[in-house]
Parts: structure tokens; sequence; C-alpha cells
């Protein structure tokens, strides 16, 4: 596990906030009652059987993205990469752009995108060795490469293109929400390299400091309320709130100035890919399961 670093500056730990019983899903934040054994099992960090007394550490955890403090520096995806050790080929936080409108009425943001440690996340249901586990643990989504033999269906359903495909290993990987920093009280690495302060971390349902709003709908994206993604992002000037099921009471910014309707987008085609997949995968693992059966002893 990482050693406890004193040094480390305030923006770079995890706040300790009060946050609502449920999140805007209906669906609780607490994972684990302190009674349950889920509660006290530890996450075996460098095969370390200790167990954090981060009081938070049994609730769902996520990202926050403010993309009007975003410039576009891929600060946050270079110490993803430097954290994990990630080959060249391989980025589990990626930087983009969502962009529409026409002269003069032109409007572009920038995007910082990773797993989002989904309620109900699709890369779980989706695969066919059970490689992915949601844990009580912060709410984190979890991989285990030594169980995935790099079929890439997650690849494939997840609109947010979380999971990667390694062509060299073999197998799939994708962002473990930095446990092993959470476990000591510090933010993942990418919340914490944010040079401009867009990209934050917390329980979920609870705003950083000097924020506004708590959104969870992105142009060109699937609807959020299918598989309830965990991150949250802030447009103040551009408050997408067109759907009241999906706006959340803190957002007190008017609807009236959203995005322009023929966005254009570096993820357009991964969420338009991603409506269609997801029934596909299910016939895949029915083909699947008929492979098996035909290639029997």
């Amino acid at each position: 596990m990482l050693d406890t670093h004193n040094d480390q500056p305030d923006y770079a730990r995890t706040p300790d906030v009060p946050a609502p019983e449920n999140n805007r899903y209906g669906k609780r934040i607490t994972l684990a009652d302190a009674g349950s054994p889920l509660a006290t099992q530890a996450l075996y960090i460098n095969d370390k059987p200790t167990v954090a007394t981060n009081p938070n550490r049994n609730k769902q955890h996520g990202f926050y993205f403010n993309a009007d403090n975003c410039i576009g520096c891929h600060a946050c995806e270079s110490a993803c990469s430097e954290k994990n050790d990630l080959p060249p080929h391989l980025a589990f936080r990626s930087v983009g752009y969502v962009e529409g409108g026409s002269w003069p009425d032109y409007h572009r943001l920038n995007l910082s995108m990773a797993c989002n440690h989904c309620d109900d996340p699709v890369c779980l249901t989706g695969c066919p060795t059970r490689a992915y586990t949601k844990f009580a643990e912060y709410g984190a989504v979890l991989q285990d490469p030594d169980i995935c033999f790099g079929c890439g269906y997650c690849t494939w359903v997840c609109p947010y293109n979380a999971p990667q495909l390694d062509p060299v290993a073999g197998h799939v990987q994708k962002c473990n929400m930095c446990v092993d920093r959470l476990e000591v009280g510090l933010k993942p690495a990418c919340a914490a390299a944010c040079l401009a302060g867009a990209l934050d971390f917390g329980i979920i349902e609870t705003r950083p400091d000097n924020r506004d709003q708590l959104e969870v709908t992105i142009p060109g994206f699937p609807d959020p309320a299918l598989r309830a993604p965990i991150s949250v992002s802030s447009r103040r000037a551009r408050c997408r709130a067109n759907s009241p099921a999906l706006t959340p009471p803190r957002c007190a910014m008017s609807a009236t100035n959203t995005l322009p309707v023929n966005i254009r987008s570096r993820y357009a085609n991964r969420a338009r890919r991603a409506h269609g997949i997801y029934a596909s995968c299910v016939r895949a693992r029915i083909l699947w399961w008929c492979l098996l059966w035909c290639l029997r002893p």
C-alpha cells in the first residue's frame, strides 16, 4: 500500500463532507453498513491485508468535472498513465472535446473522460468471464486482467470507452479509481494533477468548493439513467437541464442556454455505437456458449 504522505497539499486529499442517503437514481450512497462483513474487508493492495480507516470508505465516490475550467492540458491523462505505468497505446483517461453550432453561434468545450464506476456497470453484465466486480469500497468497478481473455465485449458495450483492450498483452485493462491512493486519503492521480481545478473527486452527490451544479448529462452520449454513471459535470453558462427527471435539485443555472443540437464530438461514434452493441453483446454471449458447446471434448 502507498505510504502516507503528510506533505501532500489539501487539494490532493479526499474531502470528508456530509452526503445524502440516496443518489439521484434512488440508490443508497452507503454501499455497506457498519455491521456488514463487507465493511471490514481489505482490498489486499500489494498483498497487504490492511483495512483503511477512511470514514467514507464504503460510500460511493465519483469524479467531478467542470468544463468551464478545463484548458485541455492533458495533465490528468499524463498523471494517470504515469501512475498506472501504461504503454503508449493505452489511456485509462482521455481528454477530448464536444463542439457544435455554426458561426457565430459556435461552442466547444473540453471533456476529460474515464471510467464512471456506474451504479449498474454494463461492462460487468457484458463480461463472459466475470472479470469485473463492483466493490463496496468507494463503489469502484475493478477488473481482473488475470481472468480476462481479451474477447473485448466490455469495450464494445461501454459508452464511455473506459475498458481498454491491450493487443500486446491480450487482455483488457481500465481505470481502477486509484483505490491504493484512496486507502491513504488521497484523491486519484488524475484529480490531484489537474492544473485548472476542472477535475475533482469525492463522495457522489456532494459538490466541491466553488461549484454551482451537479449534472450528469453529456451531449452526444446515451441517457445517463440507463446505467447511472457516477461522474458529474458542470457547465455554468450552458446547463443542460432539459430533462426534468435528470435535473439535479441543486442546479441553480438557467436551462435556456444549451449546447446546439447539431453537436459533434470526438466520442460521438462511441456513444452511438454503444446503443446497438449492448443488445449485440447479449447475442454474442449466446454465440460464445454455443461455441464452447461445439468445442467441448
